[in-house]
């Protein structure tokens, strides 16, 4: 963990415009040094990409928007499923439908077993299954349909 501290503040000090911030999401405490590596990049001035899942408590994401906010640094986050070909073809079809009054994903996961202990099960590590894969389709409904 140290060795990537070391390496995200000489990344930091390289003078580039912005910072391109992922952590891999078995790592202990990934989400904590992710949030570190945020409010630093933006105390820097950089415009910040980030991998989600951005924090585990509604504070810890605030703590980070306060930061992006301050040093008025920009902010993206990244959700792959927006760049996916089905996803796109999806979004491409839903207004040949008319006005939605309704939608629902469902998602069959079976490809992957969460055991206890693992990793992708364990909220601590990577913030469960919530912040780590569902994420992903609350993101598409905003997407798809907006803000609601």
């Amino acid at each position: 963990m140290k060795e990537i501290k070391e390496l995200i503040d000489v990344t930091l000090a390289w003078g580039s415009d912005i910072a391109d911030m992922w952590t891999g999401t078995q790592f202990e405490k990934q989400i904590d040094l992710q949030q570190a590596q945020i409010i630093k990049a933006a105390e820097k001035g950089k415009n910040i990409f980030c991998e989600k899942p951005l924090a585990r408590t509604m504070e810890e994401g605030e703590e980070i928007e306060k930061a992006v906010n301050k040093n008025k640094v920009k902010f993206g986050i990244g959700f792959q499923k927006r760049f996916s070909w089905p996803e796109k073809r999806i979004k491409e079809l839903i207004p040949l439908l008319g006005e939605p009054k309704a939608a629902r994903i469902t998602n069959v996961n079976a490809h992957y077993s969460r055991q206890r202990g693992d990793w992708f099960a364990d909220f601590e590590l990577c913030g469960g299954y919530i912040l780590d894969s569902m994420i992903h389709y609350f993101d598409l409904f905003r997407w798809y349909f907006g803000e609601v």
